[in-house]
């Protein structure tokens, strides 16, 4: 979904969302280190604050109910909770978590009554800190235009900013994460440290269609 795309939607929901998606190229930023090798920065300057979560169970429905009230949707982590059958204990077993915000997509009713379709999208993991240069344009282009819902730190987050080496040749190598991270345990905007970024972790897109 684009940026016109995009505002279209939010509009279309009765406001523009706050996490309308920058161009591209005013959201990613290069420039040249030692063996001519580009260091670039890419993501959002600024994104609203998320609500703080105590229940690190529960940062998934957290995660997904900002995503969607981003776009104009009022959802409320309660309606998302309400929808997959839990009950928002702690206790409450959650299972895949990314299995989970992948089972958002389809036909959704926000709090207002108005109707509107979630399309979900699995985007390539990041692997020891790596990703093949294909899917590292995926993920910065759409992390240029909104955060993404990311696995790396055992709970859901929102990956807001990414910085990496691009060498040219097959692989970009991550060197920094940003994210907006829901549990009451940790700072709201955060780095990933080495251990997380060091591991596998899954990364998860949104986009939204009014009905």
């Amino acid at each position: 979904m684009d940026r016109r795309q995009f505002l279209s939607t939010a509009g279309g929901l009765g406001r523009v969302a706050a996490l309308a998606p920058k161009p591209v190229d005013a959201a990613v930023y290069c420039f040249s280190v030692h063996n001519a090798k580009l260091r670039c920065t890419a993501g959002l300057l600024q994104s609203p604050p998320i609500a703080a979560q105590p229940c690190r169970a529960l940062t998934w429905a957290t995660c997904l109910s900002y995503m969607l009230q981003g776009y104009g949707a009022n959802i409320s982590e309660r309606t998302v909770l309400d929808r997959y059958g839990k009950d928002g204990a702690c206790t409450d077993p959650i299972g895949d978590e990314t299995a989970l915000l992948m089972g958002a997509a389809g036909t959704w009713r926000d709090d207002y009554g108005r109707r509107f379709l979630v399309l979900t999208r699995r985007l390539p993991d990041v692997s020891a800190g790596h990703l093949p240069v294909d899917d590292g344009r995926l993920i910065i282009s759409r992390l240029a235009r909104q955060p993404i819902l990311c696995g790396a730190a055992g709970h859901t987050t929102l990956l807001t900013e990414l910085v990496y080496d691009d060498s040219m040749i097959t692989r970009l190598k991550v060197t920094e994460a940003t994210v907006r991270d829901p549990w009451s345990e940790t700072p709201q905007l955060r780095p990933l440290n080495d251990t997380e970024l060091s591991k596998p972790f899954s990364m998860v897109s949104l986009s939204l269609r009014p009905l």
